[in-house]
């Protein structure tokens, strides 16, 4: 560990030294040792996260980086975790041919309507953002754990595809990933909102806390 962030011109009796007496009190050796390659992988990680964020967004990401974090303290969530998420679904949506203004606003509204599922239907955050990203695609076998039924027969039948005047057929990716998300939301009346709405709830205050000793570890 000492070897790995020699490079930063610490070591690593520095970096804990700054910390006080405390962890190094409350800790064996090797759990210091073992807290410290958690905190390299960490930082590794929040850095490769930083480095796709910022070109992504490269135009809005001081916008995007403050929704982020507004977001992360209402539902008690990990920043780095909803950098991510909004990070790889607007990737994504661009792909699709979305300017980065419309694949960030529509980013923000799928992860916000996949904490509200996870948080409704007690089901994982990861779960609920995989869920809702492969549903993005019209992969949505997995979206019925969060109570979504967004076959294509309900897509062909969809209020907001019959608003644009096209077949389910005729659309093209991106406007079918609106069309996703706007089903969605339709079906998820009672979700929406759960997830700040019950941030005080057992559950969530353990999420929380967690999210927290993970901005420690960062």
């Amino acid at each position: 560990v000492d070897r790995q962030v020699d490079s930063s011109g610490n070591s690593m009796s520095e970096v804990f030294g700054k910390l006080g007496k405390v962890i190094v009190g409350a800790f064996a050796v090797d759990k210091i040792v073992e807290f410290g390659t958690k905190c390299l992988s960490a930082a590794s990680e929040v850095e490769e996260m930083e480095n796709k964020f910022n070109v992504v967004f490269k135009n809005t990401s001081k916008a995007m980086d403050e929704w982020a974090d507004n977001y992360a303290d209402a539902i008690g969530r990990s920043k780095t975790e909803i950098k991510t998420a909004i990070s790889n679904q607007a990737d994504l949506m661009i792909g699709m041919g979305m300017t980065e203004d419309v694949a960030g606003d529509l980013s923000q509204k799928y992860t916000e309507l996949a904490y509200d599922l996870a948080s409704f239907n007690n089901v994982q955050d990861s779960t609920a953002l995989e869920a809702m990203t492969k549903a993005m695609f019209g992969e949505t076998e997995m979206a019925k754990q969060l109570g979504l039924n967004l076959s294509a027969t309900t897509m062909e039948n969809s209020e907001y595809v019959k608003s644009l005047g096209k077949k389910w057929s005729a659309m093209t990716q991106a406007e079918k990933a609106e069309a996703y998300y706007q089903e969605a939301l339709k079906q998820s009346v009672n979700a929406i909102g759960d997830a700040e709405r019950s941030s005080d709830s057992y559950a969530n205050q353990i999420r929380r806390t967690q999210s927290k000793i993970t901005e420690f570890t960062e």
